[in-house]
């Protein structure tokens, strides 16, 4: 996910980078939607004509519109996402472009619920709040929300612990400089996020919880743009995911191959919602 009012124009750019993306990127709780559109329609009540899904990638966070909404349109600067998403996609009522977060391509007041999943951390949020507020209809809402990678916690017998702070002291510690958001909203669970609005909400009620191979999180390892960053600056980076998964299998202490050893993994997600005003009647 990215835009071109960021600094990291340059990542999720490539196609190699989108399949990355769409195979390991977690999804969202099925009640995600649910509560998006619950909280839309404290106010604005349905029928919903259109959701637009901004800095969407692949189109995780777009494609869970469908049901809801009339038309949903996912957006984002990188070509190689939009393709990787329009191929994915199932959906009739859904469709991707090409396209900046400050630049909408819809109409003023036309717009019932702006999504950013995950990437808001990416955004110039002085062009991109403006460009906000000029296409929702009054009522409608933002809604920011996402994981962070620094509150994952990773299980296997006695050894989570171990484990996830070893996970942690990689990323966040080894590799900290090659974190290149616009500003660090996300690591704090976009609490200190400035909003566009004065009413708000947020729900933290939510989380994400499943099993994956150690071949699998180091495949999400590769998905993320820290990693991104270190390839651009080192030809052996995958030099890099080798030595995690080998202190990883380390930890585990198992016989098993990475590919078929299993561990647990468990996501916080969070929601934040911006109420446009509703025009004075």
């Amino acid at each position: 996910m990215s835009d071109n009012n960021s600094k990291q124009t340059d990542l999720f750019q490539s196609t190699i980078a989108s399949k990355k993306y769409s195979t390991y990127r977690v999804p969202y709780p099925i009640e995600l939607p649910e509560k998006i559109v619950s909280l839309l329609s404290k106010k604005r009540k349905p029928p919903h004509t259109l959701a637009l899904d901004v800095a969407c990638g692949t189109g995780l966070g777009t494609r869970i519109l469908a049901k809801h909404f009339q038309r949903v349109i996912g957006l984002d600067i990188s070509e190689t996402q939009i393709a990787e998403a329009t191929a994915l996609e199932k959906s009739p009522n859904v469709t991707y472009q090409v396209c900046a977060a400050h630049s909408l391509p819809v109409d003023s007041n036309s717009v019932d619920l702006v999504t950013v999943a995950t990437a808001i951390q990416w955004l110039d949020l002085e062009t991109f709040y403006p460009e906000i507020d000029r296409v929702l209809k009054p009522g409608g809402c933002l809604m920011v929300y996402g994981y962070s990678s620094r509150s994952i916690k990773y299980h296997f017998k006695d050894k989570s612990d171990a484990l996830t702070k070893l996970y942690n002291d990689t990323l966040f510690g080894t590799y900290i400089d090659y974190w290149t958001y616009r500003k660090p909203y996300l690591w704090n669970h976009y609490r200190d996020l400035p909003l566009p609005y004065k009413e708000n909400e947020r729900d933290d009620s939510m989380s994400w919880r499943d099993e994956v191979t150690v071949d699998d999180v180091i495949g999400y390892t590769s998905s993320l743009s820290f990693f991104e960053k270190y390839e651009q600056d080192h030809s052996d980076a995958d030099r890099l995911l080798q030595d995690l998964q080998n202190r990883i299998m380390d930890i585990l202490d198992v016989k098993t191959a990475p590919d078929k050893t299993v561990v647990g993994r468990e996501f916080p997600l969070f929601l934040v919602s911006s109420r446009k005003p509703s025009e004075i009647t």
